[in-house]
């Protein structure tokens, strides 16, 4: 199987690591390269194969929407995937300003992230009102690190686990656990990990 090149773009190490524990779940995708910031993308494009690059809007120098403008120019056939922990229309309408360039939600489901990075969800970028189930909704409630968090806690990882593969303290993963359970009003992380795990059945399709 010929896998899709991923180049992660996310100035947050801890979300990066998110993602990359995501995909593993998803043979098609090869993470092929980092990036902290829109400024080192092109940079990274002229020295690793790269089919799809997956980049954060908001970043602390170069944003997203000026680094995919910059990408377009230099390498117009390259697929950018736009993403972004705020469900705003004005990103979604910047993506589509820029030309095949889709925008997703940093809570869209894995089925959804598929999709976009492998090119067969539509090119231009989705609407919000076709990009948010009510269970994606209530998630949009967690930071980037608190989703990575209950992402790995779906997949059934223990709090050892989960520090170990995004690089934090246990205490740290009990902190972001007990947050996500407190913003979304739930008792315990099995009814975390059901949240989550619905989000994927909501939009399978």
């Amino acid at each position: 199987m010929v896998s899709t090149r991923v180049l992660i773009v996310d100035d947050d190490p801890i979300v990066r690591m998110g993602f990359r524990l995501l995909f593993r779940s998803i043979p098609e995708l090869d993470i092929v390269g980092e990036a902290i910031d829109g400024s080192e993308v092109a940079g990274l494009l002229d020295t690793i194969p790269v089919d799809v690059v997956l980049m954060d809007i908001r970043m602390r120098h170069v944003n997203g929407i000026a680094a995919a403008r910059s990408i377009r120019q230099r390498y117009p056939h390259l697929r950018i995937v736009l993403m972004s922990s705020l469900l705003n229309e004005e990103f979604a309408q910047h993506a589509r300003n820029i030309g095949s360039t889709t925008f997703v939600p940093k809570t869209a489901t894995t089925e959804t992230l598929r999709k976009a990075l492998l090119g067969t969800a539509t090119e231009r970028a989705a609407t919000t009102s076709n990009l948010v189930s009510e269970t994606e909704s209530a998630l949009m409630s967690l930071t980037a690190r608190e989703l990575s968090v209950a992402r790995a806690v779906a997949t059934g990882l223990s709090n050892e686990s989960i520090a170990r593969e995004l690089h934090l303290s246990v205490n740290s993963v009990k902190t972001y656990v007990s947050r996500c359970l407190a913003k979304l009003g739930l008792e315990n992380r099995v009814q975390l990990a059901n949240e989550v795990r619905a989000n994927d059945r909501d939009r399978l399709t």
